[in-house]
This record gives C-alpha cells, structure tokens and sequence, in this order.
C-alpha cells in the first residue's frame, strides 16, 4: 500500500510572474500555523527568494505578502534562498536556510524580532568551496537542537547545538544506499510518534524523478530505512520532494513540493496516525 497523488490537495495559487513554490516548512506558531517556502520567478530561474503564510487549520492558506526575505535583503550573495527551516526560542523566530549558488550552496541562519526584518545571526554558518549544503532541519530534542542536513547530495549529518546555537557534536546518520536514491538524498522532516522518531525525506533516483522516502530511529542517530517509496507517482507527476510533516489531533499531514505540467506547486496529503503505522510496516 502506496499514498496516490490522487490523493494529494493543493494548496496556494501561484502568481502569474512565478514558476515554482518550494520546500514548504510547517510549524505552529501563535495558536496558528505557519508556512515558509521558496519562490522562484520565470524570468529568473535562478533566483528564489523565502515567503510566508499562514492557516488556521493546516488546510486553508492566506499568504503574508508584507514579507519576502531576498538576497539582497538581508546582504548575502548568492542566486537564491531556499528550504527554510523555522524555530522559535528565546523570545526571538529563527530560520535556517540554504544559500543556492552555481557550484555551492551554504546553510545560514536569519532572526528576527518583529517578522518583518530578517538579519544574519552569524553563529551559525556552513560554508565550503565546491561543497554543497542543503536543506538544513532543525528538530527540538530535549536541552539541544538537532541540525540535520545533506552535504554533496549523497551524505545527512546531524550537528548537536545547545540552546544559544553553540556546536557540541556532529554525526553522520545516513547515506544514499538505496536504488531510488542514487542521484540524491535530502531534505529531512522527523516526527515524535508510537515511542519512535520517524524520518520523511526526498529521494531522487535520477535528476527526472523524485518521491519520499521514509526511516525509523530510537535516538535520532541510528535510522532505519524503508527501501521503498511513500506515494505512487502517476503520469503527470514525476517528482514529489522535500517533505514537510506535522500532526494535528489523531492525524498527519504531510507537506511536500511537488512538479506537475504547469510547474512547481504545494501540496498535502493526509493520512491518519493509526493508518500510518499500518502502511509503514507495510511497505
């Protein structure tokens, strides 16, 4: 038993100037929910700049047009900021980013105090020539925070910082091992559930298709894979990528990009936790 992108419900409308809406990060926040994604535009493909909306029920969607956090905006070159990654702490909200350039891509952090101007917290940077780091996810797990990332397509790491963002550690926790990774991995979603951690993340086979995969650990470094799939692609949709995952009373929602023939969008699909369970040990 698969997930059907029959199944799948989007969610925004793109505008007219854009092409594709990208890595979707879900958080609560304020008694709402918040969602953060990338945009790019058609007429610069390489460009993408992080956007904002909100929801009260994970279903229906207003976007905050008050704030675009771009490049220039916030004074780091690179072509484009992609696969947010949103905590609040310490009074203040957070985001981690990707940095896109053509041969390297580095992870940043942002803060702000009101939502509307975001500023380089330059505790945290990864930065290497020709080295690519992607899609960094931060996961709250007791004292600490878990920075997970992929690094070079192929290779997830997980930092330990403390509550101030300061380095303890850092452990490789997984590598492309299956046949439907062979191009890449990344992109991490973890959820708390049945007294276990389960891992979404996008595995691409090829650089023409792309699909969820899925893991299981009991401590966050030692994972599990599940060597297939999680959605059953049909014809007008190739690649489903860069989960997002959040519960909400007795049910998942699951967050994803997706591309179909009209470009990129966002999209759902939710499934029950009991209903879950069964189709993870099932596939």
């Amino acid at each position: 038993m698969k997930l059907l992108t029959t199944d799948i419900k989007k969610i925004l409308d793109r505008e007219q100037d854009t092409s594709k809406f990208l890595s979707p990060n879900i958080n609560k926040l304020d008694g709402n929910h918040l969602l953060v994604y990338a945009k790019r535009l058609k007429q610069k493909k390489k460009y993408a700049e992080i956007n904002f909306a909100v929801s009260t029920d994970l279903i229906n969607w207003k976007k905050n047009n008050l704030i675009a956090i771009k490049p220039e905006s916030i004074g780091y070159e690179c072509d484009g900021l992609i696969s947010p990654s949103f905590i609040h702490s310490q009074k203040k909200n957070f985001l981690f980013l990707e940095a896109q350039n053509k041969n390297k891509s580095d992870l940043i952090l942002l803060e702000t105090k009101d939502n509307l101007k975001w500023y380089i917290n330059s505790k945290y940077l990864r930065s290497k020539e020709n080295t690519i780091f992607q899609c960094p996810y931060i996961f709250k797990y007791k004292n600490t925070f878990k920075i997970f990332y992929t690094q070079n397509r192929n290779q997830t790491y997980a930092e330990t910082l403390n509550e101030n963002f300061d380095f303890t550690k850092i452990e490789e926790v997984m590598t492309s091992t299956l046949d439907n990774e062979n191009f890449c991995i990344y992109s991490p979603s973890i959820i708390s559930l049945d007294n276990k951690y389960f891992m979404f993340y996008a595995a691409w086979p090829d650089d023409k298709s792309g699909n969820i995969n899925l893991a299981v650990s009991n401590d966050l470094s030692n994972w599990e894979k599940i060597g297939k799939s999680l959605i059953k692609l049909n014809g007008d949709i190739k690649i489903v990528s860069e989960p997002s995952v959040i519960s909400l009373d007795n049910n998942l929602f699951i967050f994803f990009e997706y591309k179909n023939p009209t470009g990129w969008d966002l999209g759902f699909i939710k499934i029950s936790k009991k209903s879950f369970i069964k189709l993870f040990y099932d596939l």
